[in-house]
């Protein structure tokens, strides 16, 4: 369970996405099975739980690019808007050159926010990803 708001800053009573959180995910996602499925979610499925999914389908698909996956999530949700803070950080710690920062920013960063509150769930199967 990790807990931090949808937010790139911090303020009073608010808890942005920091390297602990993401840590605990990669921590998390490196003591599964291979294979094994993953059940993600956060309060409307849009941000915080489609990052964490891009995260995750980078860190089991090493072999798949990062654009690959960003547009196959998009292809799969396409209400989803991924938190990039959240993207940003897993970059980094992750160690992968702003690649996953691009594939995020070239395939998400400039749909319209204005009419998404709430996705739907959807799967993004690695199966898929090529």
């Amino acid at each position: 369970l990790l807990k931090f708001h949808d937010v790139t800053e911090p303020s009073p009573g608010i808890i942005p996405p920091g390297d602990e959180h993401v840590g605990d995910l990669l921590r998390f996602i490196g003591d599964c099975t291979d294979g094994e499925s993953l059940l993600v979610h956060c309060m409307a499925g849009i941000s915080r739980s489609t990052a964490t999914a891009f995260i995750v389908a980078c860190y089991r698909n090493r072999r798949v690019t990062e654009l690959a996956i960003a547009q196959e999530l998009r292809r799969v949700a396409p209400l989803a808007r991924p938190n990039g803070s959240l993207i940003a950080i897993a970059d980094r710690l992750m160690q992968r050159d702003g690649r996953m920062w691009r594939a995020f920013a070239d395939t998400f960063a400039l749909l319209d926010w204005c009419d998404v509150y709430e996705n739907v769930p959807f799967e993004l199967d690695s199966s898929q990803l090529s």
